[in-house]
């Protein structure tokens, strides 16, 4: 009978073994040693060497240890054969792990989580993942604010990642992969271009998600570098023709004729005008006007939103994002279309009410030749083609097993 390990089920643990024989850039054998979730160790790293140049005997070593320590150990091995070398990813139970008293680390200085070939994973390693994790989604932070399970389940998933991005490491040192300065500035380029950001305003994202732009660029480095083994091994069996890229350009040329973007933000006056007297409408419009009048004197939109959401005259309003004029509603596209960056529309009359627009930003997409966007192009077949072999794969193994 197989034991449940620090939360996740044999089954899961598994799954993970031949997710990881099942792709090509990793090894074909796994060794994962489970041990019983009640078991709870931590161990001098000097000890690292020697469990990996003999495992029999360091199978032996810890058997004795544990059962000195606890009084019971049980364990199993799951081996999945294929052609290969042989990945060992080794796991020690989270339960109990971090309040490990201090005393009994021996001559170590962190603790060791798991064994992946020559790589360790460090419970330091571990916790920092997980509070970078947790900073990036605010929402999981709160929930797992005296919530141990959850917590619990949130540090097995990240174990479970920093083990898939050690083997693919090990994968790319083998095969010599690199990736330039210039690829990461790319891919980074990339980002804020689809996003209509300027250096200032990613970093200012980036900041308030808690994240270094040094350790951006890194780990943006790793994802390429993943990217490229696995497209190394894929790109092999999908082949993408010359003709089959003019075709694509051919059939799509409205994303590659250029276009022009308008970044607004924009306070909406939300009243139904039809069933007004001229008199009201028109108190209505002085008080919009007076806002406006604000806003030209340099007042925030995020300010007057929050200054007049609470009166009569319901308020929405802020960043609207960008559009192009062929976006927008007639009435705004014929004020848009005439602004200059930094610019406030005068009060507009709409079948919702009144409208205040900012033009803050105008991005302008220039025209791309095919030879601009060829390569492009070939990345989108390429995935394209993988996506539809990889469903293709899951089908014929669901009626076949």
């Amino acid at each position: 009978m197989l034991n449940t390990y620090s939360g996740v089920s044999i089954g899961k643990v598994g799954g993970l073994a031949k997710h990881l024989c099942g792709c090509a850039y990793y090894s074909d054998i796994s060794y994962v040693l489970l041990l019983n979730k009640n078991i709870t160790m931590a161990y001098p790293v000097s000890l690292k060497a020697k469990m990996l140049r003999d495992f029999k005997e360091w199978v032996k070593i810890m058997e004795t240890r544990l059962s000195s320590l606890f009084g019971y150990l049980s364990y199993t091995f799951l081996m999945l054969k294929k052609k290969g070398l042989a990945i060992f990813v080794f796991l020690i139970p989270l339960t109990i792990l971090s309040f490990w008293p201090v005393g009994c680390e021996c001559e170590t200085v962190d603790r060791i989580v798991a064994i992946v070939n020559d790589d360790i994973i460090t419970l330091s390693e571990l916790n920092e993942a997980v509070e970078l994790y947790l900073k990036q989604r605010p929402e999981s932070y709160a929930s797992v604010q005296g919530n141990e399970e959850i917590l619990f389940k949130i540090r097995n998933e990240i174990l479970n990642r920093l083990i898939d991005q050690k083997l693919a490491q090990q994968e790319v040192d083998k095969k010599g992969i690199k990736i330039q300065d210039d690829e990461v500035d790319s891919a980074i380029e990339r980002i804020k271009n689809e996003y209509f950001l300027t250096d200032e305003e990613f970093k200012k994202i980036l900041e308030r998600s808690g994240i270094p732009f040094k350790e951006y660029r890194e780990q943006t480095r790793k994802q390429l570098l993943r990217m490229k083994l696995i497209n190394l091994e894929v790109k092999s069996k999908i082949v993408i023709t010359e003709q089959e890229i003019r075709d694509y350009y051919e059939k799509h040329q409205d994303e590659y004729e250029g276009n022009t973007r308008y970044h607004l933000l924009g306070i909406l006056f939300k009243v139904q005008l039809d069933n007004k007297s001229i008199e009201e409408e028109n108190a209505i419009y002085g008080k919009v006007e007076k806002i406006l009048q604000e806003l030209k004197a340099g007042a925030s939109f995020e300010d007057v939103i929050q200054r007049y959401s609470n009166g009569k005259i319901p308020i929405h309003g802020g960043d609207l994002g960008f559009f192009t004029l062929q976006e927008l509603t007639p009435e705004l596209k014929k004020v848009v279309q005439v602004m200059k960056e930094g610019e406030i529309s005068p009060v507009l009359k709409t079948s919702q009410g009144y409208q205040v627009v900012k033009l803050q930003k105008v991005v302008a997409t220039p025209e791309r030749s095919l030879d601009d966007v060829r390569m492009q192009i070939h990345e989108k077949l390429f995935h394209l083609r993988k996506s539809i072999n990889s469903r293709r794969n899951s089908v014929f193994k669901m009626h076949h097993t």
